[in-house]
């Protein structure tokens, strides 16, 4: 082959590459256009104030959603720890992300409800970690004193009811005579303002895979942490009317309830 004929070579395979890497990588932004626009954003990115439910969205199902307004139509009246004075309460509240207005939806913090209906008051002490137990962190107001200096007439406690057994049936040092690291003053996850997602993202992919393999499995051949099985009749008010979707978790921790426990 002659030199130039060998440079017309070499330039027409690299005009083809690039026209077949422009073509994959525009077929790579409409992928992830199309699918983020008319699926996974009304999923994982609404700006509608709008509250998408746990279930619905890490299993990817949108004929299972069933959105709630977030609106607060109590007066605020719990106070939270870090705006706290240290003056005497009622009641103090701690828990998971629950206690800390994860419900979303009308009036997500229970608190106000028990503030307003029984006109009590009531202060919320968040978690310092995920590690937390309840237990140890009331030995620990007790010991560091806040206790005393609240004077509550009672601690409500909650927590998700597939924790409830290994959280209060443990061994318990009733006596602590080391005090936990507190950090009450904690950011609240639930309030921070979640970040931006990009429209090209894993979750475009995990949408249509979890979809796909529902059709096969319950749990999407434990790709998925939410199981998806059809029920016989219709008991819900969301589209999927016959479609039971419930959390992995709730149903393998149920070998923890015993009467021993």
């Amino acid at each position: 082959m002659s030199q130039n004929a060998s440079s017309i070579f070499l330039k027409n395979h690299y005009r083809t590459f690039v026209r077949v890497s422009v073509v994959a990588y525009l077929l790579f932004l409409s992928f992830h256009f199309g699918v983020w626009s008319g699926f996974t954003s009304y999923l994982l990115s609404r700006s509608d104030n709008l509250y998408v439910g746990d279930l619905s969205r890490i299993g990817y199902q949108l004929p299972s959603l069933q959105l709630r307004k977030t609106e607060d139509l109590l007066e605020k009246k719990h106070i939270e720890y870090s705006d706290w004075q240290g003056e005497p309460v009622d009641i103090i509240t701690t828990g998971d992300s629950f206690s800390e207005g994860g419900g979303k939806g009308k009036n997500s913090y229970y608190q106000d409800y028990i503030a307003t209906l029984h006109d009590l008051k009531v202060l919320n002490v968040p978690q310092s970690s995920k590690q937390d137990h309840f237990i140890d962190k009331i030995l620990s107001w007790k010991k560091n004193g806040l206790l005393d200096k609240a004077k509550p007439k009672a601690v409500l406690l909650e927590t998700g009811a597939r924790l409830a057994v290994n959280e209060y049936t443990r061994d318990i040092d009733w006596e602590m005579e080391s005090i936990p690291s507190e950090n009450e003053n904690a950011p609240n996850n639930n309030q921070a303002e979640q970040d931006s997602i990009p429209f090209i993202n894993t979750a475009n992919y995990k949408f249509l895979l979890y979809n796909l393999l529902y059709q096969f499995s319950p749990n999407a051949f434990d790709y998925s942490s939410v199981y998806k099985l059809m029920l016989d009749k219709p008991f819900f008010t969301a589209p999927a009317h016959s479609t039971l979707l419930f959390y992995q978790n709730d149903v393998s921790e149920l070998n923890h309830f015993k009467d021993e426990n």
